[in-house]
């Protein structure tokens, strides 16, 4: 009979009257659980602890909010899968028919997930449009001949480039605002 080898660290191995060998292990893996020689379960309480805490960081460190499209039918799904996360780690079932905002109440959330990402993206219009509004182009200062090459390169092209980004990084950040239910193209 061979058993699957989900050893961590092997210790030796045994003989059975049989003569059956049965390997030892200092600790093992079976069905997701770890189990050891101490016969205490607290290696498996800290790994749960460490896969909790990896879970909650995910969620926590929402990266690159500020770009996201919000549509409505997303605002939902965010907030959806934010208190399915807070249910589930409060132990409250939906047919126990709690409020959301007591959960949130008794876990000591103030907003929602969806709040701190309009907050992020407003923070971040903040930035690009000071950014545009320092960028001065009279504040270029070349000579003559540097202005004609630099004109003929495509200085006024690249420009016109940037001021499109500008205005398109704007309408998907604030087109939910304005136009709630259409798709903003």
């Amino acid at each position: 009979m061979s058993y699957p080898d989900v050893s961590i660290l092997n210790d030796g191995s045994c003989e059975l009257e049989n003569g059956e060998e049965i390997k030892i292990y200092i600790e093992y893996k079976y069905l997701g659980v770890t189990f050891d020689r101490s016969g205490t379960n607290e290696r498996e309480l800290n790994s749960r602890i460490i896969q909790a805490r990896k879970a909650i960081a995910f969620l926590n460190s929402v990266l690159w909010t500020e770009i996201w499209r919000l549509t409505e039918r997303n605002r939902r799904k965010v907030n959806a899968i934010e208190m399915d996360s807070l249910r589930r780690s409060s132990r409250i079932s939906r047919r126990e028919r709690i409020y959301n905002e007591i959960i949130r109440q008794r876990i000591g959330i103030e907003g929602t997930i969806t709040t701190e990402i309009e907050r992020k993206q407003l923070t971040w219009y903040g930035h690009v449009f000071l950014w545009f509004k320092n960028y001065n182009l009279a504040s270029l200062t070349f000579s003559s001949n540097k202005w004609v090459f630099l004109l003929r390169f495509g200085l006024i092209l690249h420009f016109f480039l940037i001021l499109l980004l500008y205005v398109h990084l704007w309408r998907l950040v604030f087109c939910v605002e304005f136009y709630p239910d259409s798709d903003c193209h």
